[in-house]
């Protein structure tokens, strides 16, 4: 059966985001998760404004 371009391409983002992500992001201790929670951060929570970079420099 041959793939649909649709499916490829779903297929090959998926694997670069494994990837990247696997390359990229460092499992988070115990420890550091509780420091993290302990902040009360509400992750969901959208409503901030978008800064660029020359503000943040």
């Amino acid at each position: 059966m041959v793939k649909k371009k649709e499916e490829y391409y779903e297929e090959e983002d998926s694997l670069m985001l494994a990837e990247f992500l696997e390359r990229n992001v460092a499992v988070v201790s115990v420890a550091e998760q509780e420091e993290i929670d302990a902040l009360g951060i509400d992750f969901s929570d959208l409503t901030g404004e978008e800064i660029r970079l020359e503000e943040l420099l």
